[in-house]
C-alpha cells in the first residue's frame, strides 16, 4: 500500500510540475544579462524577450557610458542594480542583481515620445510600441532615419528598419547611389547588402556600360561573373543580357577563346559559342572550316563533324579537287576511311565528278 501511495504522489506530483512548465512557457519574459568583456570599460548586454510561441534574443557589446544609473558603486560589486540602456527610440529600464562582472534581471521598456513625434516630421508613419523596441535594439537613429529619407529612398519605416537590420549603412547607400544606382529602391540595396555585393563590383560593371536593376546584378554575382569578365566580353562585341553573360561563365568561356575567334574573323552568338565550346570546336577548326567553304553552317552540323573526326585538312583538299561535300556527305566518306589520296588516286585514274555516295561504294568494295 505504501508503495502504491508514492506512485500515485509521484504521479500527482507530475501533473503540478508539468502544469508549471506549461503556464512558464506561456507567460510573457522580458529579461537581461550582462557581463564583463575582455575590453575595458565595455560590457556584453544580452536581451531576451520571450512570448507564446515566440523567443527572441539579441546581444551587442555596449561601451559602460551606455548604461546608465548604475545603482551600485560598480558593475564589479554583488548586488542589487537598476540601470537603462538608452537610444533614440526609447530606454530599456534594467533591473536585477550584479554577482561581481556579471548580472541579470528584467527590464521594461519606455517608448521615446520625440522620437516618434520626429520620425513623423520626416514623413515616416508612427511605429508601434514593438516596432521602436526593435529600433532600439537595431539603434534606428534620427540621424539615420533622417538620412535615409534625404536620399530620395523612399523608404517606409518598416524598410528604415530593415535596412539597419541588414547592416546597409549610410556610406554604403551613397556610394552605391554615385556609383549610377540612383535608380535603385531601399528593396533592393536591401537585396544587394544581403548577398555580399560590393560597391566596386556596382561601380565596374556601371563603368563597364551595365545599367542593370538588383535582380540582374544578384544573378551576375551570384553566379561567378566578375565585372571585369563582363567589361571585356562587352568591349569584344558581345552585348548580353545577364543570364547569357552566367551561361558562358558557367561553361567555361572566356575572352581568350573569344579574342581567339576574332582573329579568325568569327563572331557566333552567345547559344553557338557555348555549344562550340563544350564539344571542344575551337576557333581554328572554325576558321578550317570557312577557308574550305562551308560557312554559315548550323552549329549541329559543326559539332557533329568535329565530334566524328573530320578534320580540316581534308575539307580543304577535296575542295581543292573540286569536290562541294556536304558535311553529312564529308561525315560519311571520314567513316569510310576516303582520305585525301584516295581522292587524289580517283582523279588520277580519270574516275571525276563522283558523287560522294559512289565514292563510298568504289571504297566500300575495295577500289583504290
Amino acid at each position: 500500500m505504501k508503495t502504491i501511495v508514492y506512485g500515485r504522489e509521484a504521479l500527482v506530483l507530475t501533473v503540478i510540475l508539468a502544469g508549471a512548465v506549461f503556464v512558464g512557457v506561456r507567460q510573457n519574459r522580458q529579461e537581461w544579462e550582462l557581463e564583463k568583456t575582455p575590453d575595458p570599460g565595455v560590457y556584453h548586454l544580452n536581451i531576451s524577450r520571450v512570448r507564446p510561441g515566440n523567443f527572441w534574443r539579441n546581444s551587442s557589446d555596449v561601451p559602460s557610458g551606455g548604461l546608465q544609473n548604475f545603482t551600485v558603486g560598480s558593475p564589479d560589486h554583488s548586488g542589487p542594480v537598476r540601470f537603462e540602456y538608452r537610444q533614440d527610440a526609447g530606454t530599456l529600464v534594467c533591473e536585477g542583481r550584479m554577482y561581481f562582472g556579471r548580472g541579470s534581471g528584467t527590464w521594461t521598456f519606455r517608448p521615446n515620445p520625440a522620437f516618434i513625434a520626429s520620425l513623423q516630421q520626416l514623413g515616416y508613419s508612427t511605429p508601434g510600441d514593438d516596432q521602436l523596441f526593435d529600433f532600439l535594439q537595431s539603434r534606428v537613429t534620427l540621424e539615420y532615419a533622417r538620412a535615409i529619407r534625404d536620399l530620395g529612398l523612399g523608404a517606409t519605416t518598416t524598410e528604415l528598419l530593415q535596412l539597419r537590420q541588414h547592416g546597409v549603412t549610410l556610406d554604403y547607400l551613397r556610394d552605391g547611389r554615385a556609383a549610377g544606382y540612383s535608380q535603385l529602391s531601399a528593396r533592393a540595396f536591401m537585396d544587394l547588402k544581403a548577398h555580399g555585393i560590393g560597391i566596386d563590383y556596382l561601380r565596374d560593371l556601371h563603368t563597364a556600360g551595365y545599367r542593370l536593376g538588383a535582380a540582374d546584378l544578384i544573378t551576375l554575382h551570384s553566379r561567378g561573373v566578375s565585372a571585369n569578365f563582363a567589361a571585356e566580353l562587352k568591349g569584344a562585341g558581345y552585348d548580353l543580357p545577364p543570364g547569357q553573360l552566367a551561361d558562358l561563365h558557367a561553361n567555361g568561356i572566356g575572352t581568350e577563346y573569344v579574342r581567339r575567334l576574332q582573329r579568325h574573323n568569327l563572331h557566333p552568338p552567345a547559344d553557338e559559342l557555348i555549344r562550340f565550346h563544350s564539344h571542344g570546336v575551337d576557333p581554328d577548326y572554325l576558321s578550317g572550316l570557312e577557308k574550305a567553304g562551308l560557312t554559315n553552317l548550323p552549329p549541329q552540323e559543326v559539332t557533329d563533324l568535329h565530334a566524328h573526326g573530320v578534320n580540316t585538312n581534308f575539307m580543304l583538299a577535296s575542295a581543292g579537287l573540286g569536290y562541294q561535300f556536304t558535311p553529312r556527305e564529308l561525315i560519311d566518306l571520314h567513316a569510310h576511311g576516303v582520305s585525301e589520296d584516295y581522292l587524289r588516286n580517283l582523279r588520277a585514274s580519270g574516275m571525276t565528278n563522283l558523287s560522294a555516295e559512289q565514292i563510298v561504294k568504289l571504297r566500300s568494295h575495295g577500289v583504290e
